[in-house]
């Protein structure tokens, strides 16, 4: 089965850096292949030239927000429309670190896919809980509040699901693949009886060349969002390949 393996380099690298990750990720591709679906989400800045340089066409570009609006006076925004026009093909939406730092409401968020649907990108709509959630047990609970705003999505089978714990994302702690699996088997289980979609859900948190087999390996975890490791192209190449 196919996995979607995604890299999100969150505020990281430089110009030089991306060339570096695109020569060394061509290299590797021509020497062996992967049947996964690849996705890199740089720094926005840095999209097009992620773009250019990639010699292997099936490794896709996301970027790693996009905004509410369409268009406008909205000075330092970058519109779902203006990726679209450089050729990205997926964008990030809802990640912990935008919901946590800049306060984004799912309202807000909710906006934000509704523009990416309609300039034709895929969202990756990130959901998960905090460490407190996850001890006192409301893990369920979070998540099936988080997935409230797919309410005017119903039917919409062009969104992509992220689950990333919290507590799990840059800390070095990976959940369990019980809780792996019971989380994402819920959210394929919440979509499905209450949204009318079957969606692939990814699995976020600490992932690295490791553990990527086994978190692949799992019955309801259709791909991996990977943060830190992706940013070594050897790394988020064994990941890439790992199943």
């Amino acid at each position: 089965m196919t996995k979607l393996i995604v890299a999100n380099w969150k505020m990281n690298g430089t110009l030089e850096s991306t060339r570096k990750f695109c020569q060394q990720i061509t290299s590797f591709t021509q020497e062996s292949k992967t049947r996964n679906t690849l996705v890199i989400c740089p720094p926005a800045l840095y999209l097009k030239s992620l773009k250019n340089d990639l010699k292997e066409g099936d490794i896709k570009t996301g970027a790693q927000d996009c905004s509410a609006f369409s268009e406008g006076a909205y000075t330092g925004e970058i519109s779902a429309r203006m990726l679209d026009d450089i050729g990205c093909e997926y964008v990030l939406i809802g990640h912990s670190e935008r919901r946590q730092y800049h306060q984004e409401s799912n309202d807000l968020l909710s906006q934000k896919i509704q523009r990416a649907l309609e300039a034709g990108l895929c969202p990756i709509f990130c959901i998960g809980e905090s460490e407190g959630d996850h001890e006192a047990g409301r893990t369920q609970d979070v998540l099936r509040e988080q997935l409230k705003v797919l309410g005017a999505f119903k039917g919409n089978k062009s969104i992509v699901l992220a689950y990333e714990p919290v507590w799990a994302i840059g800390t070095g702690k990976v959940a369990t693949l019980e809780d792996i699996q019971n989380a994402c088997a819920f959210i394929k289980e919440i979509l499905f009886n209450e949204y009318a979609v079957v969606s692939p859900i990814l699995y976020g948190g600490s992932v690295k060349g490791k553990n990527a087999s086994s978190i692949l390996s799992l019955p309801a975890a259709d791909g991996v969002l990977v943060g830190g490791a992706s940013l070594q192209a050897s790394e988020f190449w064994e990941i890439a390949t790992a199943v």
